[in-house]
């Protein structure tokens, strides 16, 4: 029990001693358990990984009456240097950040409003630390301002995260809109596709601007319509999961109403459970490799004699005289190898030829539609990367018999 105990000594007539005792045991508890809340407190406040500061409100300006010891740990200086040196605080700011702190310091003193900026600061050891301040105006119970409490947050590595952050995403932009190629990103929903990125080289391929293709989402509307279900169902096949990839050739209407074909391919970014996030795709103009494959088709058709043209054994293409003379329709044969046009006992050979180049004329039995086999001989002609990188063979197809003839 703790009791306050005051004397008071008597001097007039019968001197003596009068005693008075009080017991003062619940306000020395209380006094203990605001020590004890303080030194909770203190604890707290010096061992968080951030430094927290008071300032004291003096003539409408701010000085630093507090700061804990974690700031020697962030700019090298002692929470003592920091109090007792004036305006020490200001004096290590960066000089590019300087202008616009002190700034909004003066502004937040003037309104009381919180200040929250991040910022850099020059350590003792001249290394520049970033931080995260944030400091809110403490009033009176008569609104007067009495001090500021903040604390500050290191985020030195966070900025330096976010630095190399940006050097990649500048590095991958440079890159992407350097190709020859429209790279654009949408993002996967249960309704339309939402459009996030398309690159510059839209505007040179259909006339439209980056802005005007994802804002008006114009793709659908630019299908040509001979190419549209087609398209469309692939890309609903590819949506859904059944297609693992998109790739498809079609014609876009540019915004001059000109016709572009495009090569478009297309995959799916997947989070960890395998649902789709985001579509990331090129778009290739492939008009100048058509109008190849045209003209050359045109030739072809105009020739009287079986020409059809492979890669790796692949029949891309094959004219009019080709199909008469072996009696098949064109869709029958894109696709499909050459070999299966010839007999069994000719395609080791044939295919011999084929991977080695042979250009000089030489005889195998073709197989017509029917199974009716046709003596023929067979030139080819080795175009390296002729049509998109693609190795193609021209091969000429002429009946023995009418040779003879």
């Amino acid at each position: 029990t703790w009791i306050f105990v005051a004397g008071y000594l008597l001097v007039w007539a019968a001197a003596g001693v009068v005693v008075n005792s009080t017991d003062v045991t619940e306000r020395k508890e209380g006094e203990e358990r605001l020590r004890a809340a303080e030194e909770r407190y203190r604890a707290l406040v010096e061992t968080a990984p951030v430094v927290t500061y008071v300032k004291e409100i003096r003539d409408g300006a701010s000085a630093t009456i507090y700061v804990s010891p974690q700031v020697k740990d962030v700019v090298g200086y002692t929470p003592e240097e920091c109090t007792s040196t004036p305006d020490l605080w200001a004096k290590i700011l960066h000089p590019e950040d300087k202008e616009r702190v002190l700034a909004e310091d003066e502004r937040t003193n003037e309104t009381g409003e919180p200040f929250v900026m991040e910022y850099r600061k020059v350590a003792r050891d001249g290394s520049v630390v970033w931080l995260c301040d944030e400091a809110t105006l403490v009033r009176g119970d008569d609104g007067e301002p009495l001090y500021w409490l903040g604390v500050q947050m290191d985020i030195s590595e966070r900025k330096r995260a976010e630095n190399r952050l940006a050097e990649a995403e500048e590095r991958y932009r440079t890159l992407v809109e350097q190709i020859p190629a429209v790279t654009y990103i949408d993002r996967a929903t249960d309704g339309p596709d939402e459009p996030l990125y398309v690159s510059p080289q839209i505007e040179g391929m259909l006339g439209y601007t980056p802005e005007e293709w994802l804002g008006q989402k114009l793709w659908p509307e630019r299908l040509h319509p001979e190419d549209r279900e087609r398209v469309l169902a692939a890309d609903e096949r590819f949506e859904s999961g059944e297609d693992t990839h998109f790739g498809e050739e079609y014609r876009l209407f540019a915004k001059d109403g000109s016709v572009l074909w495009v090569r478009e391919e297309a995959v799916a970014v997947r989070a960890q459970g395998g649902e789709p996030l985001l579509w990331q795709g090129l778009i290739f103009d492939i008009n100048e490799r058509k109008d190849a494959e045209e003209r050359l088709r045109t030739l072809a058709n105009a020739a009287f004699e079986g020409i059809v043209i492979t890669h790796r054994g692949e029949i891309l293409e094959v004219n009019e005289a080709y199909l008469k003379m072996l009696g098949y329709e064109r869709s029958e044969l894109i696709g499909k190898s050459v070999l299966e046009i010839v007999a069994p006992g000719h395609r080791k050979r044939v295919w011999h030829n084929i991977l080695t180049g042979h250009e000089d004329p030489y005889e195998v039995v073709a197989l017509k539609k029917d199974g009716t086999p046709i003596d023929v001989e067979i030139s080819m002609k080795y175009f390296p990367a002729f049509l998109a990188g693609r190795e193609l063979r021209v091969q000429r197809l002429r009946d023995r018999l009418d040779r003879a003839r």
